[in-house]
């Protein structure tokens, strides 16, 4: 499989260029069920909630694969919610937001920054969850069904 050269939002922040390695798609495992966000290319559940630790809630009925929970970018809240932090590390995020260097910023914190002195945005299935700090588990299949052998048993063709 050819993985895409794709940079995450604008070419640099603070004079650091980002190149990530990735197939463009975001997902994680949820921290109240242990489940994958499926992105909605499948008729499995793509519905997801988003925390973050001022009590904020963002709800995404049909998660597209790329980030974006209820309107709002994880990789822009987690660059929100460690603001100080980024700006003691020399990143410093704009005050729109819109800009996408927040996101940068984001990217950066989440990957070359997993301290235990960042806090986390949380996703869960359910809307009921108190926020805690801990980083939400990348899924390994990057938010793709992974049929078990179980599922494939019960899709029978009939034709």
């Amino acid at each position: 499989m050819r993985r895409e050269r794709r940079r995450c939002g604008s070419h640099s922040v603070n004079s650091v260029p980002l190149i990530f390695h990735t197939m463009g798609m975001f997902s994680w495992i949820t921290q109240d069920t242990n489940e994958s966000i499926l992105n909605n290319r499948y008729d499995k559940t793509s519905e997801a909630y988003m925390f973050d630790d001022k009590g904020n809630m963002y709800h995404e009925p049909c998660y597209a694969g790329y980030g974006v929970f209820g309107g709002k970018d994880f990789f822009v809240l987690l660059a929100e919610m460690n603001r100080d932090y980024a700006e003691k590390v020399g990143l410093s995020l704009s005050e729109d937001d819109e800009d996408e260097s927040n996101r940068d910023i984001g990217c950066i914190l989440y990957s070359k920054h997993r301290e235990s002195a960042l806090r986390y945005p949380n996703l869960t299935r359910s809307s009921e969850w108190e926020w805690v700090n801990k980083c939400p588990r990348r899924c390994p299949n990057q938010g793709f069904y992974s049929a078990t052998a179980e599922d494939l048993a019960n899709d029978v063709d009939d034709d």
